[in-house]
């Protein structure tokens, strides 16, 4: 049975069975971010990534705790990798549900054991994801299992897609590895156009062809203008149609719809949309 140490008063104490920590959680005796190390576990990690503990909802012992909300995918299908702070699961979860309905295979660390094969089960996961998904947050960003599954799915070129939950400040190292990778900020983009945006990103990360007409759907996307080093819009199609006609705009711009990652010249974009 697995058996946790904490560090509390600069020392380290016990080791505790899973159980008792978790009820000293939702009794107040422990704080979710408490330092806690486990065998297997290269480095102290807060007692919200150990496996096993189940979260209160917004982290305090007296509210419901968040339930796992599905089994993890374990067929040889092409499946998400979701990477997130186990501190936001209550805000992870209900995304994690959404996607799950709109067709996706997910792979969470659902019912991973706190073991010396912990770190193993989950690199598996992740040199086996299709897309690498990773929720941003600040305690994501704080959280050592986090940065060590972004790390290796970037290692491993593994197709990428980070959501920020909020405005969050990536630490340097982060920053300089994710800095052009494909991002959705969640408070950046209209609720009703968020789970559409990630849905679409994760398509052409995975090669799916579009269900619905792409035209279509392309002529209602953002389009970004870029000049001199400068990025411009988000425009409609008939409104840089109309820009461009009228001169604000210029034939020799870059364009790229959002959610694509290549410039093309502004009038090949809109020809291509006609």
């Amino acid at each position: 049975m697995t058996q946790v140490f904490l560090y509390q008063n600069g020392q380290q104490v016990g080791p505790y069975q899973v159980e008792d920590l978790q009820n000293w959680i939702q009794t107040g005796q422990l704080k979710i971010t408490d330092q806690a190390w486990f065998e297997g576990c290269p480095n102290w990690v807060t007692l919200a990534e150990v496996p096993g503990i189940i979260l209160p909802q917004g982290g305090q012992g007296d509210r419901t705790a968040d339930v796992p909300p599905f089994a993890a995918y374990e067929g040889e299908d092409a499946y998400l990798f979701i990477s997130y702070s186990h501190q936001d699961a209550h805000l992870v979860y209900p995304e994690m549900h959404q996607l799950r309905d709109a067709g996706y295979n997910i792979w969470y660390d659902e019912g991973v054991a706190a073991s010396n094969a912990w770190p193993e089960e989950i690199a598996k996961a992740v040199l086996g994801c299709s897309v690498f998904v990773c929720f941003i947050s600040p305690q994501a960003t704080e959280s050592i299992n986090c940065r060590n599954e972004i790390n290796l799915a970037l290692n491993e070129k593994k197709p990428f897609l980070a959501i920020h939950l909020e405005e969050t400040e990536l630490p340097p190292g982060l920053r300089l590895r994710m800095g052009d990778l494909q991002a959705v900020i969640k408070d950046k983009i209209s609720p009703d156009r968020y789970l559409s945006k990630i849905i679409s990103t994760l398509d052409q990360l995975l090669g799916r062809k579009a269900k619905v007409n792409l035209g279509a759907v392309e002529k209602a996307s953002s389009l970004f203008v870029s000049r001199d080093g400068q990025t411009f819009g988000p425009y409609t199609f008939e409104q840089a149609t109309q820009y461009l006609q009228a001169g604000q705009l210029l034939a020799s711009d870059y364009a790229m719809l959002e959610g694509q990652t290549e410039w093309k010249l502004l009038p090949e974009v809109l020809n291509a949309l006609k």
